[in-house]
C-alpha cells in the first residue's frame, strides 16, 4: 500500500520503525519523529534526597527529541540544600536506552561546587534511568569519584542520549 494521507488527516501505509501497519494519526507520527519541551530537573543527595531553594530561573530543563535521540540542556542554581551523600540530578524527560555497559556522558560545568583539588567535573547516565550521576576525576588521570552534596552551587549540563 502506498503511503498517503486520507480525508480524515491520517497517514496510511506506514509499517516501519515499530509503527502500526494500519492508519497512524499524523499527530502520533509527528510526536514519534520530533518533539520538544521543558522538564523539571532536581538535585538530590543519594543518602538523603533533601530539598534546596532554587534561584529565580535556577531550575531549567529543555529537550528536543528527534526519533530515538534526545538532546537536552539543564541549568540548576540552588542554596540551602538539605540533601546528604553524593549529588545526582533527577527528572530527565525520557528513560535512557537500556544498553548494557553503555553509559551516556555529557558536557558539564560546575560553579561554586567543592571538588577535590585538581579534579574536573563529569556527568553521565546509566542505562534504563532518568537520572544523571555527577562525578569528579583528577585532571592528570586516576580514579573517578562521586561529588559530595554541596549546600549551594550551580550546574550546567548539555547532552544527548538514546531512548
Amino acid at each position: 500500500m502506498p503511503i498517503g494521507i486520507n480525508g480524515s488527516g491520517t497517514i496510511t501505509g506506514i509499517s516501519a520503525g515499530g509503527l502500526p501497519d494500519a492508519i497512524v494519526a499524523k499527530e502520533d507520527l509527528a510526536s514519534t519523529l520530533y518533539s520538544e519541551g521543558t522538564f523539571t530537573p532536581a538535585l538530590i543527595g543519594l543518602t538523603t534526597a533533601g530539598t534546596g531553594t532554587y534561584t529565580t530561573d535556577g531550575q531549567v530543563g529543555r529537550y528536543t527529541r528527534i526519533g530515538n535521540r534526545v538532546f537536552f540542556d539543564i541549568y540548576l542554581s540552588w542554596s540551602a540544600h538539605t540533601g546528604t551523600g553524593n549529588m545526582e540530578i533527577t527528572g530527565l524527560p525520557f528513560t535512557v536506552q537500556n544498553t548494557t555497559n553503555c553509559n551516556r556522558t555529557y558536557s558539564v560545568v560546575f560553579s561554586a561546587i567543592t571538588l577535590t583539588a585538581g579534579s574536573v567535573g563529569a556527568a553521565f547516565s546509566s542505562p534504563n534511568t532518568t537520572t544523571i550521576a555527577l562525578r569528579q576525576m583528577p585532571s592528570g588521570g586516576g580514579a573517578v569519584a562521586s561529588v559530595p552534596m554541596d549546600t549551594a552551587g550551580a550546574i550546567s549540563i548539555s547532552g544527548c542520549f538514546e531512548v
